[in-house]
Parts: C-alpha cells; structure tokens; sequence
C-alpha cells in the first residue's frame, strides 16, 4: 500500500471511524465542509481527516518519507 489522500466532505465521512489530528472524532456539524482525507501506507496506523489542505500534505508528506526510508 502507499499513502494517498482524498478530498471529500466531512458528510461523507462522518460515522466510519475517522478521526480529526486532535483525536476527537469526525462529526456531522457541517456536513458540507470540504477536508482532505490522508490515507497511510500501513493498515495498522490510522487514517488522519484535515480541515486544512496544507495540513494534509504535510502529513502525507511525511507518510510517503517513511515508506522510503
């Protein structure tokens, strides 16, 4: 597997499990609000949902140097 991320909305993902960076789940307070979703390249560590784009691309940055190390 490889990180990836996905821009969704925060509708769409509400009640499957995810988890906002602070650990607080995702919730459905607007449903519309656009995030970024970064998937990582282990199953064992847990998907992380960003408000901020820029946010998001850091951490799969980061996903994406430890597949490489």
């Amino acid at each position: 597997m490889t990180p990836a991320i996905e821009k969704t909305t925060l509708g769409a993902i509400v009640g499957i499990g995810l988890q906002m960076p602070d650990g607080s789940p995702v919730r459905l307070v607007d449903a519309a609000k656009v995030c970024w979703v970064v998937w990582p390249a282990c199953i064992d560590d847990q998907a992380a949902v960003y408000l901020n784009e820029a946010e998001a691309l850091y951490d799969l940055d980061r996903q994406i140097e430890r597949e490489t190390e």
